[in-house]
């Protein structure tokens, strides 16, 4: 079994806790018994800790599936778009599965035991990076496999709500990732020679590529100051003319003159 769960957290502030999101996926479907057990575990231990908490009715209208599948994958740009929808200032995005470990039988029943392991990511928000991850597992057991796995999953949300307890939502990165695409590029020399010309820039900390394809590039560059600043710089460039065409969040748009 495989719930996919991703957590926003939003509104940081200073002397309270941050008001809490939560997003459930598991196939086709958005909310079920199963991930209703483990986000009410997680909930709980939230709001014990001062976590402000949206309820489920709230979680279901996210639409975008392609966007969420992203941010599972990885996607630094799906964070800190799913982030900037809801005004949040941290993401925490976990995969979550269940297993059957032991069924021992007695004179009276069989009991079950069910495990639950997580892969739990913090994301900061502004930047897209990864400032905490952890594996945790939890055990549950009962007369029947549902029962033994929904255990498993009470436990295990009760777990990585303490753990979320004892993160620093504050910590780790002021760096920016820009979602940078650059149309009317000739050739896939063209645009290697625009990424070395970028990352060798002033306040350019890394530069990725993404994607080439009919002449536009899709590139992500984590750069030390404000979006603005990154686009006059890209219009800065010598070795291949940039017009910036847009600015958008953490979004540039441009192509070559």
């Amino acid at each position: 079994m495989l719930l996919l769960l991703f957590f926003a957290v939003l509104e940081v502030a200073l002397g309270q806790g941050p008001k809490t999101l939560i997003l459930v996926s598991q196939g086709e479907y958005w909310w079920d018994e199963e991930a209703g057990l483990y986000e009410a575990a997680l909930r709980e231990e939230l709001l014990r800790a001062g976590f402000r908490v949206l309820d489920a009715a709230q979680v279901q209208k996210v639409a975008d599936r392609q966007l969420l599948t992203r941010l599972v994958q990885g996607d630094a740009l799906a964070a800190i778009t799913l982030a900037t929808n809801f005004k949040a200032d941290a993401l925490v995005v976990s995969r979550v599965f269940t297993s059957r470990v032991l069924a021992s039988r007695t004179n009276v029943a069989t009991f079950y035991t069910y495990k639950a392991t997580g892969d739990v990511r913090l994301v900061m928000a502004s930047t897209g990076q990864v400032v905490g991850s952890w594996s945790p597992s939890q055990t549950g057991t009962g007369t029947s496999e549902r029962e033994a796995a929904f255990a498993a999953l009470r436990n295990l949300g009760k777990e990585v709500g303490q753990a979320l307890r004892k993160q620093d939502f504050a910590a780790a990165g002021t760096n920016p990732v820009v979602r940078l695409t650059v149309t009317g590029l000739k050739s896939f020399t063209d645009a290697s020679v625009l990424l070395r010309e970028l990352s060798s820039q002033k306040g350019v900390i890394s530069v990725e590529r993404k994607s080439f394809a009919n002449g536009v590039l899709e590139a992500e560059v984590v750069f030390q100051g404000p979006v603005d600043e990154l686009a006059a710089l890209l219009e800065g460039l010598r070795l291949l003319p940039l017009e910036v065409t847009e600015v958008s969040g953490f979004a540039i748009e441009a192509r070559v003159r």
